[in-house]
């Protein structure tokens, strides 16, 4: 089995076709963040969307939230983020399809054995939301039990730990969840557990490695991942485009 794992794509539409068009998988795993960048408009949101919807049809796709994400799907304070614009948030609104995408976006995915979210689980919030040893079972049921609770904060305009930012992105909390943890400030890794996550833009020629069996692989597109038996093979855009 060979999973494409693509981290935050922020309308970067020509890479993402690049990988999807060239790369052979069985199935794909998309890191959150279709929304947004600099020097954006309506257009190019609507286009990510349409290009989304797509492949949201697909069986094989699996969808987490990321931050930019949610804020279009669930408009309030708790949710903000930069890059939002009132503009873009009602063209948005008015074609997305909540009942699709709540069926298809998650806020953790696992394959291999790897974790998979938006941001990153960091040890800090683990420690406290687990009892005992750490292990990936522990972790899955814990995300499992908290995603109704997170999904209904969501309509309830709450907070919730999950999409909460910590005070190195400005928010309140300690640490930011796994929607909003920077790796560089935040992130700290879990003992025998090993993630790929993306959320904090790092180096455009390699992804970020905190740890051995960490990776950070927002590069702005210009990597992505295969994984087969357990082993994360990162390559390059640049060869597809």
């Amino acid at each position: 089995m060979k999973t494409l794992i693509i981290p935050d794509s922020h309308l970067k539409l020509d890479k993402l076709s690049a990988i999807l068009g060239n790369v052979d998988y069985d199935e794909a795993v998309f890191l959150g963040d279709w929304f947004d960048d600099q020097d954006d408009n309506v257009k190019m949101n609507l286009d990510a969307y349409a290009f989304l919807e797509t492949l949201m049809k697909n069986d094989n796709h699996h969808f987490v939230w990321g931050n930019h994400d949610l804020h279009y799907a669930y408009y309030s304070n708790v949710t903000a983020c930069s890059g939002w614009k009132i503009e873009k948030w009602l063209a948005l609104t008015d074609v997305m399809d909540m009942k699709l995408m709540e069926s298809k976006f998650k806020f953790h995915h696992i394959v291999d054995n790897w974790l998979l979210t938006h941001a990153g689980l960091t040890n800090q919030i683990a420690q406290k939301k687990i009892k005992g040893n750490i292990t990936l079972k522990k972790i899955d049921n814990l995300l499992k039990r908290e995603t109704p609770i997170a999904i209904k904060a969501l309509y309830n305009k709450h907070c919730h730990w999950f999409y909460d930012a910590g005070v190195a992105r400005g928010g309140r909390s300690e640490f930011g969840g796994i929607v909003w943890c920077d790796v560089n400030r935040e992130f700290e890794p879990i003992e025998g557990i090993d993630q790929i996550f993306g959320h904090t833009p790092v180096s455009t020629t390699a992804p970020y490695m905190p740890s051995e069996g960490n990776i950070c692989l927002d590069t702005h597109l210009n990597h992505y991942i295969i994984m087969e038996d357990g082993v994360a093979h990162i390559n390059s855009v640049i060869n597809l485009v």
